[in-house]
Parts: structure tokens; C-alpha cells; sequence
């Protein structure tokens, strides 16, 4: 068996696309999210897609959909830990199983389709060979049941009949390793990909306390015994500050080790470090989708919230053509597209064959215009460009 997303972020999850390069919200590159809060969150992908285990043949790859007539899926979880300690071995996956939280109740929590059996083990029925996780959720932090700091649980999926004995055969699906804290950190979760304006506490390892340090490092240091702390910027609380503040410090290793002590950062400055070299700023780069060299028509997209391209609104029609006077340039013209209303024939047929280029590995007849958001006219009352079309000579970059 395997598990299964449909990844609903728009970025793609090569980490040197160009065109991705800013994207806060990437594609997954595994199923599920490295951390959850209980008992609130859904074991979902971290782009908020939800997981479906299916019953594949081992040679082929091909989705099983018949002799399973009656088949279940039945959900526990293991400690991850102690099973990489038992070398991952099949016959020591019962020695790891965790059915209950610290209460006595129901370790993992169920909605929609799931049934709970009487050993506390949620089952969910399998149709034509899948089927989607129930909405499931963790109702204990793994901290509080297993020793040892950020101590990882996985979810084993087994196929039984109904009577919970197990098909023979198949082999199980376990999930990667995820930990579950508790739900008073809510308010500080981490941002996989940060943005330079985000707050500080948006950084993995800045807690409450260093984020207060932040705010005056000075005084931070004279409370640590440190009086001679003089920093170009005292008060960091900002994503991008910190970068800086950070880089700093990597270049200057006494500086580095103070920083270490007085920002309580001892044992998670690397990480801390490591994340906030993440971050991104706004991306104002517009991107073009010319469908191949002969058509002479093509889209201008923009990026919206998170940097993420807006692929069903686009702002602009190209019309391209050589330019007499310099073969190795282009004459652009663009049309640029009401906020609201209908599109032109022209864009209506484009943007179909946009969205499928954009979905497949390299982004196919995609590309950055040496343009950004301040080429683009502002709209009247009327929701109409300013200024109806525009022209530019240059030459568009391919993606790759």
C-alpha cells in the first residue's frame, strides 16, 4: 500500500525553479507535515491536501481494484523512535504501536467515513482500491508520551477484512515520522517558507522568551553580564532583521556566541539560522506563458498572496514580434486586462493550456518578463486599465 496526495500549493517543489524560487507555498515533496497540534489538527499535507492510501501491484504500480471485496483500512500509531531503534523491521511494528493518550482515551481521533474498533484503532472502508484518511487527528502530544525532545510519531495503515484479521499479501503503509505538540503553541506556528516582514516568531527555536530579548538586545546582554553589546539594529522583530542579525553573527564567532547566550539561542541557533535563510521577500516579477515559438500571443500572470502565481487572473495579452532594427530583440505589446468581467476569445483560449504547462515538471513555455507590478496601470473606478495597452522591447528570458 501506498500513501498518496494531490498537492494543492501552486509552487513547484524543485528548489532552483526560477520561476518558484520566492514561493511561500511550494508542492509537497512527502505526504505528510513534519509537525501537527493536537487535538485540533488534521493529519493532512502541509499544503493542506488531503491524504488517500491506495492498494497498488508491487511490479506494475498499478491500482488494485478488485478481489478486495470487504477490505478495510485499519489506522494505529507507532513510535517512530523506538522502531528506528528496532531497525525498521516489519515483525517489531506491533512492539511500537501507541493506542492511547495519557487520559486512557482514544490516541487517535476520527470524522467522516472512520469507525473506532474496540482496541482503539480507527478503520475506514476501501473502495475500488483507496481510500481518503477519515479526517484523522492526534488527541495527545507525542512530547507527552514519549521520552525524549521533539520525539516523532508515524501512522501505521494495515489492510484487514472486516473482522480486523489482516489480508495477507499486502504490505502495510507507514507514514514519515511527525510530531504533535500541544495546542497552546498555536499561536506561535512556523512558517515553512517565512517572508522577510513576517514577526520574528515566525522562525523555528525564537520562543516567547527570545523573542522579548529581541526587542532590546542591549538590555538582553547587561542582564546576561554582557555590557558591551553593540549591534547596528537593537530591536529585531522582523524576519528580515533577524536574517541580518544573523549573518552578521556567522561572519564574527565571538559575536555568534554571545548572541548564543544572551538570546537563549544555545541549542537552537542552527536551526533558527538554517530557517530564516528561507525566508523570501515579495516577489514583483510578472511571468509569461507563450504556448510555443510560433504563436505570437501569450499571457502575463502576477504573483498574489504568499507569492504564489495567480494562474486564474491574468493581467495582460502579449503580442510579440520581431524587432526590425535588432533581430536579436523583441517588440511587445501588451494588452492589459480588466480586474473583473470577461476575458477576449484569445485569452480564454490561452489560459487552459497555461494552467496544464504550468502543472507539468519545468513549467513548459513559461517564463519571466523583465517587467514587475509597477509596469502594470492602475484601474479606473470601472475596473478598467488606466492605460489600455502598453509596448516594451526586450528580450524574455526562458525559465530554465
Amino acid at each position: 500500500m501506498l500513501a498518496r496526495v494531490e498537492g494543492q500549493n501552486l509552487g513547484c517543489a524543485n528548489v532552483s525553479c526560477p520561476l518558484c524560487k520566492l514561493c511561500q507555498r511550494r508542492r509537497c515533496d512527502q505526504n505528510f507535515a513534519s509537525k501537527y497540534l493536537a487535538p485540533c489538527d488534521v493529519l493532512e499535507a502541509k499544503c493542506g491536501a488531503q491524504i488517500y492510501v491506495v492498494v497498488v501491484d508491487s511490479e506494475s504500480g498499478a491500482l488494485v481494484q478488485s478481489g478486495l471485496d470487504d477490505a478495510h483500512l485499519q489506522m494505529c500509531l507507532i513510535d517512530g523512535r523506538r522502531f528506528e531503534a528496532e531497525g525498521e523491521r516489519e515483525d517489531a511494528l506491533d512492539d511500537c504501536v501507541l493506542l492511547s493518550n495519557k487520559a486512557g482515551h482514544p490516541l487517535l481521533a476520527h470524522g467522516r467515513s472512520g469507525t473506532l474498533t474496540e482496541d482503539k484503532r480507527v478503520v475506514v472502508p476501501l473502495i475500488l482500491g483507496q481510500a481518503m484518511l477519515p479526517d484523522l487527528k492526534v488527541t495527545d502530544s507525542s512530547e507527552a508520551l514519549l521520552m525524549g525532545r521533539a520525539p516523532p510519531f508515524r501512522l501505521l495503515v494495515r489492510l484487514t477484512h472486516r473482522s480486523g484479521e489482516r489480508v495477507h499479501g499486502v504490505r502495510h503503509a507507514l507514514s514519515e515520522p511527525f510530531v504533535v505538540a500541544t495546542a497552546r503553541v498555536k499561536g506561535a506556528a512556523k512558517a515553512e517558507i517565512p517572508h522577510v516582514d513576517d514577526h520574528v516568531s515566525r522562525i523555528e527555536c525564537v520562543g516567547v522568551q527570545t523573542q522579548r530579548k529581541l526587542e532590546d538586545i542591549r538590555a538582553a546582554g547587561e542582564a546576561a553580564g554582557v555590557s558591551d553589546l553593540v549591534l547596528p539594529v537593537n530591536c529585531v522583530t522582523r524576519v528580515g532583521q533577524f536574517r541580518d542579525l544573523v549573518e552578521l553573527a556567522e561572519h564574527n564567532k565571538p559575536l555568534r556566541e554571545t548572541l548564543k547566550q544572551v538570546l537563549r539561542l544555545t541549542k537552537g541557533w542552527d536551526v533558527a539560522r538554517d530557517h530564516v535563510r528561507k525566508c523570501v521577500d515579495t516577489d514583483g516579477r510578472l511571468r509569461v506563458f507563450h504556448p510555443d515559438q510560433r504563436c505570437e500571443l501569450g499571457l502575463a500572470f502576477r504573483c498574489g498572496a504568499h507569492n504564489v502565481v495567480d494562474l486564474q487572473r491574468p493581467v495582460g495579452l502579449l503580442r510579440r514580434k520581431q524587432n526590425p532594427a535588432q533581430p536579436n530583440q523583441e517588440m511587445v505589446d501588451v494588452i492589459w486586462l480588466p480586474a473583473q468581467g470577461s476575458y477576449p476569445d484569445a485569452v480564454r483560449r490561452l489560459l487552459p493550456q497555461s494552467f496544464s504547462a504550468w502543472w507539468q515538471p519545468g513549467h513548459p513555455s513559461w517564463a519571466i518578463l523583465p517587467l514587475n507590478t509597477s509596469h502594470i496601470p492602475p484601474m479606473n473606478p470601472a475596473g478598467l486599465p488606466s492605460t489600455p495597452t502598453s509596448s516594451f522591447t526586450f528580450t524574455i528570458r526562458n525559465a530554465a
